[in-house]
């Protein structure tokens, strides 16, 4: 079968290269399209989880077949992300409307207290994986990181996972703050900046990883800029705020026993992490 057989029978259908996107017949409402249907013989929902070959769809289109039961569909392995920035984009779109459509989606990110990002930040749910779109300063879309929900990560080791080729970004969840805060916090990771994020401090990260964070990227900062280490990488936060010349400094949180990075204080006591930041924002 060919893409052409399904553009007259979806919904909002909007073809691209080699896949068709539009609302799913699986499940309502579906506001944005979240249905993707590949050239390649298959098709998936990234919203409810409904997937199988074109022959299926076809017949259910045309009411012939049983209808799938929208849930939590997990992919153990990660998904696979092409190396095209718009269907990137379509997919953390996609994947966003879901998180806003199925309450039982947010469970993770509700556990790691950074639930109220998901609509500033556009977070999303794809099989199993939280999406965390990288956008710049004028919300033009960069790129796309996936972080595995907890049973994903227990399962499989993995923590992350983002296109192959894509190269380190800056990751600012909150880009107005920048405009209006003094003090600028580095972090070493998406969910310790999307913590800071949500007690309203100006923060940014790399998608890349620790030693991937460039100074050139904070070339027009002018201001204080202070390195938030987790447990164990002090030594890489003295020689990165070494590389932010008069601006960079180091601030040592108190993690108590058992954190080991921002998060996992906001996680145990927001109060502590607010306080401990204030003193240095």
């Amino acid at each position: 079968m060919r893409l052409s057989d399904f553009e007259g029978l979806l919904d909002a259908c909007r073809r691209y290269d080699d896949y068709l996107a539009a609302r799913c017949p699986f499940h309502s409402p579906d506001s944005h399209p979240s249905l993707l249907v590949y050239d390649s013989g298959w098709f998936q929902c990234l919203a409810c989880g409904a997937r199988g070959r074109h022959e299926y769809l076809y017949e259910a289109l045309r009411g012939h077949a049983p209808r799938p039961v929208a849930g939590e569909t997990t992919h153990w392995n990660p998904p696979y992300l092409g190396l095209e920035r718009a269907e990137n984009e379509g997919i953390a779109n996609s994947a966003h409307e879901a998180l806003l459509n199925f309450d039982n989606l947010r469970w993770y990110l509700t556990m790691r207290g950074v639930e109220g990002r998901i609509e500033p930040c556009r977070l999303g749910w794809f099989q199993g994986w939280y999406t965390i779109p990288v956008y710049d300063r004028e919300r033009s879309f960069r790129g796309i990181v996936l972080r595995a929900g907890s049973h994903i990560q227990r399962a499989t080791g993995l923590r992350f996972h983002q296109p192959k080729g894509q190269r380190p970004l800056l990751f600012c969840p909150d880009w107005r703050l920048m405009d209006t805060k003094s003090t600028l916090f580095v972090v070493y990771g998406m969910l310790d900046a999307l913590s800071l994020s949500e007690l309203r401090f100006a923060v940014v990260t790399s998608t890349g990883g620790k030693d991937s964070f460039s100074p050139d990227w904070l070339a027009d900062w002018r201001s204080k800029i202070v390195v938030l280490p987790d447990r164990g990488e002090e030594k890489d936060a003295i020689e990165l705020a070494g590389r932010l010349d008069w601006r960079g400094s180091v601030l040592y949180l108190d993690y108590g026993e058992h954190a080991k990075d921002a998060n996992d204080l906001l996680v145990a006591d927001p109060a502590n992490l607010r306080n401990q930041l204030l003193k240095h924002d």
